[in-house]
């Protein structure tokens, strides 16, 4: 097997005792991240990748992560 430091890690942590369980998640690049707003002036919510979204509301929560490719 060839050697990548993901790869290396796991044998440094198999030395010790430890073992692999599962995965924890996944690293992507090129996320953009994705908010919800309240519009006011429109009694309603709507989602964009802005954090300001152009004044046209108020930030609530940060969604998550959405792919840019």
């Amino acid at each position: 097997m060839d050697y990548t430091p993901y790869r290396g890690l796991l044998l440094l942590c198999e030395d010790q005792g430890y073992q692999k369980s599962r995965t924890a998640g996944f690293v992507y690049s090129g996320l953009r991240p994705a908010y919800s707003f309240y519009s006011e002036s429109g009694k309603s919510h709507f989602a964009a990748n802005r954090p300001d979204c152009e004044h046209l509301g108020k930030q609530e929560a940060l969604l998550g992560y959405d792919l840019t490719e």
